[in-house]
């Protein structure tokens, strides 16, 4: 599991809520923002390193030029198993393309102001 995070109190909570959780292995924090951080993974993953099958984004609201730039960068990234899935939490107004390159909009779910995008890798 690799989380990914930029705000500096938020990776405090992250390694704290782990702590009480007694968990101590298998994870990694990258504490930058989300391209880089996903840079960095492309540039990590080799033909024998497990593909990710689940991905998570939830950037913050006032961030939505961002999230175009992070869609594109996971439609293309060498770390995605063919058939995973990527949530993309966002404010309910705006709206997320159905695809990205070989990212599919599968099913999109609304609660409140938060709407979450389900994609599936082609």
């Amino acid at each position: 599991m690799t989380f990914i995070e930029n705000h500096a109190p938020a990776v405090k909570l992250i390694r704290q809520n782990l702590d009480s959780l007694q968990i101590t292995t298998g994870y990694s924090i990258l504490a930058a923002d989300a391209i880089t951080a996903l840079q960095k993974l492309a540039a990590r993953h080799t033909p024998s390193t497990p593909p990710f099958d689940f991905v998570f984004v939830d950037p913050p609201y006032a961030a939505h030029v961002e999230y175009a730039r992070t869609l594109e960068f996971l439609a293309t990234a060498n770390f995605l198993a063919h058939d995973a899935l990527v949530i993309f939490e966002h404010h309910h107004k705006f709206q997320l393309p159905e695809q990205f390159d070989r990212l599919r909009r599968t099913r999109i779910l609304k609660q409140g102001d938060a709407t979450l995008s389900f994609f599936l890798v082609t």
